[in-house]
């Protein structure tokens, strides 16, 4: 059977599928859920301008992103070859070679 045959282990009730995302979103979840949720959402649509400084904001986002993902490659490159060279330095100090 498992769980070390503890009959409070198998007995116990399931949790509530998706029980975390109350805790997270609180009431905008059953608003979300309601059928009144869908009849009071406005339409709210991006005037030109404020659509050109989201698509700013994304695209600064990325290139922010992409800098740090190149700058954690060139650190790690970096330390790469620096232990090797030690390894090699050391192999050479110890065996005379």
């Amino acid at each position: 059977m498992g769980f070390g045959m503890k009959k409070e282990v198998y007995t116990r009730k399931a949790k509530k599928p998706y029980a975390y995302l109350k805790s997270l979103y609180g009431e905008q979840l059953q608003m979300h859920f309601s059928k009144g949720y869908l009849t009071t959402v406005d339409d709210h649509r991006l005037s030109e301008s404020d659509w050109h400084k989201f698509r700013q904001k994304v695209q600064e986002r990325v290139r922010q992103e992409n800098f740090n993902r190149i700058k954690a490659a060139l650190i790690s490159v970096v330390v790469t070859i620096a232990v090797l060279f030690s390894l090699v330095w050391l192999v050479r100090e110890w065996f005379g070679i």
